[in-house]
């Protein structure tokens, strides 16, 4: 796949407070310059300014004898900070699609301004969005043929799994449907390989894969489904970064994913989720804003319902009025 090398600088009322880092390395940056600028606050004093949510389930900061050697990859472990009692705490280093931008917002209220190097804080055009080159994705517990229908099929049930009572037969159909149809040859360090569901014990045991991925820890379905989530989209934008999905590829995607929500109505947790997603690739593929049309008509349409219902007027008027 291929890396985005895009570099940052971080900047503050002051000037400039460093330059040419990763976003990994600028997180860490910020918050050791937050440190000498409140004159070493206490980690409880760290922790509320910069609250976990911003990155994610590990956190933005952590205690280093909190970490054990399992997340150890996680965080900058070789360099930890020390603060004036004695504590020392280290950084995450996992910062992507994701979970970036919410640091960008989380660092402006502390008056730090992010600058793409090179680009004076303009999006670059030819990308929908930047990946960290320091992103390690921790997929060691998967399956060794984890590949671009896995990452596909993690948003498919994902959002599936959004619906009102969870992915149900109907999910489950659209979901086999549009997987079944992806089928890619892609060259991994010089050597070919063809990715497809080649029949339903192969569609079963990818399935499983990445229901695993998104859901279960300690064998229990516990985990964050947003750690895997991320990862896939990073691995997406790094196809689309390189040349293996094109714009008609991501149109398809995000279509296939509406048809998904918009089985029975379209929840707000999904509608949140896709507006999302449309939103960072339709700065380079302008045609999936069409998508966020489909998405606000299916929800007028619900509106419309509900109120139908409570004139008793019979609602098959209005889908026979939105079929036509």
């Amino acid at each position: 796949m291929a890396k985005d090398y895009t570099k940052y600088s971080i900047k503050d009322s002051e000037g400039i407070v460093a330059n040419e880092l990763g976003k990994g390395r600028l997180v860490e940056a910020v918050i050791a310059n937050f440190i000498v600028r409140f004159r070493n606050p206490t980690y409880d004093f760290l922790k509320d300014e910069w609250p976990d949510n911003v990155q994610g389930s590990k956190g933005v900061i952590r205690l280093l004898n909190e970490i054990d050697s399992k997340n150890e990859r996680n965080y900058y472990i070789n360099s930890p900070i020390t603060l004036k009692d004695g504590t020392k705490i280290v950084v995450c280093n996992q910062w992507g699609a994701g979970n970036f931008s919410n640091f960008i917002r989380q660092a402006k209220t502390q008056d730090y301004e992010i600058i793409t190097d090179g680009n004076d804080g303009e999006k670059e055009n030819n990308k929908f969005i930047e990946v960290n080159s320091d992103q390690k994705i921790d997929n060691d517990s998967l399956n060794d043929e984890w590949n671009i229908i896995h990452d596909i099929a993690t948003f498919y049930l994902f959002f599936g799994n959004l619906a009102i009572n969870a992915a149900q037969k109907k999910e489950w159909n659209i979901i086999s449907e549009n997987l079944k149809k992806w089928k890619f040859g892609i060259k991994i360090e010089g050597v070919s390989k063809n990715f497809e569901i080649k029949n339903n014990e192969h569609f079963e045991i990818l399935v499983n894969e990445v229901y695993d991925a998104l859901y279960i820890e300690d064998n229990e379905p516990q985990k964050d489904p947003f750690e895997q989530l991320n990862n896939s989209h990073i691995n997406l934008v790094n196809y689309f970064n390189s040349g293996v999905l094109n714009c008609e590829h991501i149109k398809t995607f995000l279509f296939n994913i509406y048809e998904i929500c918009n089985i029975d109505s379209i929840t707000p947790q999904q509608e949140h989720q896709l507006k999302w997603y449309v939103n960072q690739y339709k700065t380079v593929c302008p045609k999936v804003e069409s998508i966020e049309h489909l998405i606000e008509m299916s929800t007028n349409q619900s509106n419309l319902k509900s109120e139908f219902d409570s004139l008793g007027i019979d609602t098959d008027l209005l889908d026979d009025l939105f079929n036509t």
